[in-house]
């Protein structure tokens, strides 16, 4: 695997810098999500931390609450 990798960057450093940068910009984009789910699951939680008031806040996935 790792001569793969050194062979591609060997043969088009462009494209390799291009497909890593894709990567990172998925990799981002998919913890985004899962951060965003948590935060919908564990608003109430987190309201009731802060604000001492768990009903301080609605959520904001309302419609899904499929995840719950």
């Amino acid at each position: 695997m790792i001569e793969f990798i050194i062979k591609l960057y060997k043969a088009d450093p462009s494209l390799f810098v291009g497909m890593i940068g894709l990567l990172l910009i998925v990799i981002t984009i998919v913890l985004y999500f899962i951060f965003y789910i948590y935060m919908n699951v564990h608003l109430k939680g987190i309201s009731k931390i802060i604000f001492n008031n768990e009903k301080h806040y609605r959520r904001p996935l309302e419609p899904f609450n499929f995840i719950i």
